[in-house]
């Protein structure tokens, strides 16, 4: 076929792709693994995040995007209704709805 394979071929395990993409598939052409936030969250206020970053089990991380359009984040401005939100949906109380981790 004319195409030079790399020796050994690149492998992942279905652990380490998943705790650094999300998906048992990822497509590493793009440069988009999960950042690591947990212990920088564990102290903050806002219980959406403390509360699975303090949890046994629990997990905070955040898609890192280089060079995101900051106009993008300024016609993107979070509601103030949001962090009022969070204790109707039992986030507050480190609660998990069913099927979700």
């Amino acid at each position: 076929m004319g195409v030079d394979l790399p020796d050994p071929f690149p492998t992942m395990s279905f652990a380490d792709a998943m705790a650094r993409y999300g998906s048992d598939k990822p497509d590493l052409r793009v440069k988009l693994a999960f950042t690591e936030l947990t212990d920088v969250m564990k102290t903050v206020d806002f219980k959406v995040f403390s509360g699975p970053a303090n949890a046994k089990d629990g997990r905070v991380v955040a898609l890192r995007v280089a060079r995101a359009p900051s106009a993008a984040a300024k016609s993107m401005p979070i509601p103030s209704s949001w962090p009022s939100m969070a204790p109707r949906a039992g986030v507050d109380q480190g609660q998990r709805r069913e099927g979700r981790p």
